[in-house]
């Protein structure tokens, strides 16, 4: 089954650009979305958006179907607040009775842009000194069109003195790296596609090392905490780190992006999160994580694992994970080789730039050989199936754990 799964994987593979045409975003005008972090210690995000439209009916819709998640994650359920208005005036709106992420309303005669204001209630990711903002919590946009076809410009705003961290291109302030400023930090015009796939982290106390400064494109790590000492990295960690790029640049010979960012928030109340992304990643472990070896050992993989996903299920994604918008599910019976060949090469490139010495990677290995040993569930569900219906297996109850099986395809895969 898995040499036919290789051979159907080899065929449909799908090449997902990093960037739509320039000259089919000039031919619209971009949405504008400002994103307000300034109360971001209070869980709360805000954002004004002002949408290009026309006379007529309208549904304009909230992602669903979140790249990475692998599953239905989009944040309708956090968004509170919401108010169109057109000229000055409010517009009524009414949710969609089957799609609960979709908006409809009608727009008046001689009106060509729609503001929408929209709040965000943000549970993890966030503590009071840092944050990270995906675009998703905050976006809306037309429904029914694919989102790379739909340009948009972002700005944010961050509490004073707070870094800034991020793949976007900053317009009008210089290059990386993005300082803390009062007012709005203006991006360059992407499109909706992209604006998902770039986070920002920013925070009160936040470092930017450049890595590897001998390799092209450039690379960053950019780290915030919630104590000050933690974002100042030590310099052997830092050095495992600009290995890693080394490392990579040798064994993928190859980038597909203009510039990466490690983005790595050092917290113990934020949470954890690890997400890949194209252009970079979102790292969250504890606040003592990197201070020296010992805590550095459950996570040494974090990176290397997001990093490599930017060439495993970015750059090139099985089909049926790609889809071009974020409404329609995506097909995970190929979870095993996005999850399972990045899991795999995780780890080889965490051992050989440093993170985990080759001895805890067989240790690793040896732990992995013996959980699935002892797993009765693969007598009757299959590594395809775990991926096939992984959204209903992440985050799920631990009960029975080793009958029901759970997100075996990164390690068996």
């Amino acid at each position: 089954m898995r040499r036919n799964l290789l051979a159907f994987f080899a065929i449909t593979i799908l090449t997902v650009l990093f960037t739509a045409s320039a000259s089919g975003q000039s031919q619209k005008p971009p949405i504008q979305i400002t994103a307000d972090l300034s109360d971001a210690p209070r869980k709360l995000f805000h954002a004004e958006v002002d949408l290009p439209v026309t006379e007529g009916p309208l549904t304009v819709i909230t992602p669903k179907w979140i790249p990475g998640d692998h599953r239905p994650t989009g944040p309708v359920d956090g968004i509170t607040g919401v108010v169109f208005t057109a000229k000055g005036q409010t517009l009524p709106w009414r949710r969609d009775d089957v799609d609960l992420y979709e908006f409809h309303l009608t727009i008046p005669a001689g009106v060509s842009t729609l503001h929408a204001h929209l709040d965000a209630i943000v549970l993890t990711n966030v503590s009071p000194k840092l944050a990270y903002l995906e675009w998703d919590k905050l976006m809306l946009y037309p429904a029914n069109v694919p989102v790379r076809d739909i340009p948009i410009q972002p700005s944010v705003i961050v509490p004073a003195g707070w870094g800034i961290g991020t793949a976007l291109t900053p317009i009008g302030r210089g290059a990386n790296p993005v300082p803390a400023w009062g007012g709005a930090t203006h991006f360059a015009v992407t499109n909706v596609e992209q604006l998902e796939d770039s986070p920002i982290l920013t925070g009160q106390y936040f470092q930017e090392f450049a890595l590897a400064p001998e390799i092209s494109p450039k690379h960053y790590m950019d780290v915030a905490s919630d104590i000050a000492e933690d974002s100042n990295l030590r310099p052997e960690a830092l050095a495992e780190i600009t290995n890693l790029v080394r490392e990579a640049d040798a064994l993928y010979r190859s980038h597909h992006y203009n510039q990466y960012h490690f983005l790595l928030s050092l917290s113990d109340t934020a949470g954890g999160v690890g997400l890949e992304h194209g252009q970079s990643s979102e790292n969250g472990i504890g606040e003592k994580a990197f201070s020296d070896e010992d805590h550095q050992l459950g996570d040494a993989d974090l990176l290397a694992h997001e990093f490599t996903h930017s060439w495993n299920g970015k750059y090139r994604r099985p089909i049926g994970l790609y889809q071009t918008d974020f409404a329609t599910a995506q097909q995970g019976a190929l979870l095993w080789v996005y999850e399972g060949m990045t899991q795999y090469l995780g780890n080889v490139l965490a051992a050989r730039s440093g993170l985990r010495s080759q001895t805890e990677y067989r240790d690793v290995l040896a732990s992995s050989a013996a959980n699935l040993d002892y797993t009765p569930g693969r007598e009757w569900r299959s590594t395809e199936d775990t991926a096939v219906a992984a959204s209903i297996l992440r985050d799920g109850n631990p009960a029975w754990s080793s009958w029901k099986r759970g997100q075996d395809y990164y390690d068996e895969g």
